[in-house]
């Protein structure tokens, strides 16, 4: 189980999966399955939100760059997921990560709208599974960014 200050994960050994739980203007829960976990990378919703606006991919920098989370034409979607609570969990966020000048650039595979509702709704932490070998370059600063490897869940 890992714990800190608005984020919860921890294993569930029957079903192998793992839950996150994150704090924001209320609780929400996301999972994955123990086996698809390459690593885990955690941002404070506040340095991803600036870095997320420097990304390469143009549909993603103008969703990012929209003050208006609201208005995401899958917000809605984003939102019912959420809704269902911790008894069906929305599936984990995949991230690649690029660095540049030591800036990390994240930018998602799939989830977009779920990152975008979790940061409208001022979410503390962001989680999101990684595979991609850049992140083991990057430097931790627990404040803003931390990895998780699959064996300290």
């Amino acid at each position: 189980m890992i714990r800190k200050d608005g984020l919860l994960i921890e294993l569930n050994e029957d079903t192998r999966s793992v839950l996150i739980t994150i704090e924001g203007n209320k609780k929400y829960y996301m999972s994955i399955n123990i086996n698809s976990i390459d690593k885990l990378i955690v941002f404070s919703s506040v340095y991803f939100d600036n870095q997320w606006k420097q990304t390469n991919s143009l549909i993603q920098r103008s969703l990012a760059n929209n003050p208006k989370k609201e208005n995401d034409y899958k917000y809605k979607y984003a939102e019912e997921g959420f809704l269902r609570g911790i008894k069906n969990p929305v599936p984990l966020v995949n991230i690649y990560i690029q660095i540049e000048k030591e800036f990390v650039i994240p930018t998602l595979i799939d989830g977009l709208s779920r990152t975008n509702y979790l940061l409208a709704n001022k979410a503390k932490w962001l989680v999101f599974n990684c595979s991609n070998q850049e992140v083991g370059t990057i430097n931790i600063d627990e404040r803003n960014i931390f990895i998780i490897e699959k064996e300290e869940i």
